[in-house]
């Protein structure tokens, strides 16, 4: 009915993205509704499935200056009704999206990524977003994301996995961002060409060896101001610190702690 069809439409997570879609296809929708007759007819619940091609998202929030991809993939749904209304906390939609070229670019900086395509699983529920998976590919895996939850600004999210060459190089763990401010994130680095010749030119600091270094890490997004504590254990790996003409072999005990 119109009022349901209304009703449906207003839904508050509906209503927040629904704007950032255009065009694109539904095929093969499937809905099973629950309901009973009285004196009219009163629904209780409804679910539903569809697949759907080539729709066109575009979006931007506090984070992202813009987010353009091609979306494909399929969804599912269920929304509960109790008395003619919509209970929020008990709707939800899931889907599996790929996406094709993927683009955003960040606010506040000149950062941009470009991906090639994306596999993403999404829930919505209880007017949050929640991301169990997501896949970013640039000939190669290229970021992995596991289990991020969305709601006002303000993101959880337990691992994010970067990957150079098809070795991973970076983990971030156990990340709160509240209002492009990070409030803890955990960050690992698997030594890499990168950070060693970023500490050769800097402190003329030469690391050898199979290295991981953990990192607290918090600050602001949009400034990239950001604050790194480290501790690590050296003492399986060899270090040259030339300027105090310094070298260390393996099996000797050494740390270090720097912010």
């Amino acid at each position: 009915s119109k009022h349901y069809y209304n009703s449906l439409i207003n839904l508050n997570f509906i209503k927040k993205y629904n704007d950032n879609f255009k065009g694109g296809n539904f095929n093969n929708i499937n809905l099973d509704i629950k309901f009973s007759i009285l004196e009219k007819i009163n629904i209780k619940k409804i679910t539903g499935q569809s697949n759907f091609s080539d729709i066109r998202f575009d979006y931007n929030n506090k984070i992202f200056k813009k987010l353009l991809c091609d979306m494909s993939g399929d969804f599912k749904f269920e929304v509960k009704i109790n008395d003619n209304k919509i209970i929020n906390n008990q709707t939800w939609i899931e889907s599996n999206v790929n996406t094709s070229k993927t683009f955003f670019l960040l606010k506040g900086s000149d950062l941009k990524y470009e991906f090639d395509h994306a596999k993403i699983k999404t829930k919505i529920y209880k007017n949050n977003l929640f991301i169990s998976e997501a896949n970013f590919y640039k000939d190669n895996l290229k970021y992995s994301f596991d289990d991020i939850d969305i709601s006002e600004g303000n993101y959880k999210i337990a691992k994010v996995r970067f990957f150079e060459n098809n070795k991973l190089q970076y983990i971030f763990e156990d990340t709160i961002i509240n209002n492009l401010t990070i409030v803890k994130s955990f960050l690992k680095v698997k030594f890499n060409n990168e950070l060693s010749n970023f500490l050769k030119s800097n402190f003329n600091i030469e690391l050898f060896g199979n290295l991981e270094l953990d990192f607290i890490l918090s600050g602001d997004i949009s400034s990239l101001d950001l604050n790194l504590n480290l501790f690590s254990n050296l003492t399986d790996i060899a270090l040259k610190i030339n300027y105090l003409n310094l070298t260390k072999k393996e099996n000797i005990r050494s740390s270090i702690k720097t912010e």
